[in-house]
């Protein structure tokens, strides 16, 4: 078992920068050997889809990399300044005559939490699954500036 994500992940490093990407391969093999070792007794196998996230002056910018997720597999949910976006990436079955002769592609069940701050506005938010890619948009709670208070005499 441990073989097989050990030869996954080392055959998959760009061989013109050796030590490029050791350091993720590294934390990729590991991450890949215990997130089995928790998810073995639940008899479910996990996944943890990359993503990024930008902030500017109005919104928060997710997005996830799902390449092969169907948007009906996909849950999203913004809680206490908690999103989470959870759901499955689904393996191809294969008849008894079929198998694979090579397989590196990450399947089943995922789920992604990011704390925001207090700013994050649960009302405003956009989902857009597009190529692969998830792109989730919250708006900020924009907060006016400072207002000076006129002290009247009495």
């Amino acid at each position: 078992m441990y073989r097989n994500h050990f030869r996954k992940h080392l055959t998959s490093q760009n061989s013109s920068l050796p030590f490029f990407g050791f350091h993720s391969e590294v934390g990729n093999l590991l991450n890949s050997i215990f997130s089995e070792q928790i998810n073995e007794n639940n008899s479910e196998i996990w996944f943890r889809p990359s993503l990024d996230i930008i902030e500017t002056k109005e919104h928060f910018l997710v997005t996830l990399e799902l390449s092969g997720v169907s948007q009906k597999d996909v849950e999203i949910s913004l809680e206490k300044n908690i999103l989470t976006i959870s759901g499955e990436k689904k393996k191809k079955e294969l008849d008894k005559e079929t198998s694979f002769y090579r397989s590196e592609i990450s399947y089943g069940k995922f789920k992604r939490s990011i704390e925001f701050p207090e700013k994050a506005n649960s009302e405003a938010i956009e989902a857009e699954l597009k190529d692969g890619i998830l792109a989730i948009k919250i708006g900020k709670i924009l907060h006016s500036e400072a207002k000076k208070i006129e002290i009247k005499l009495a």
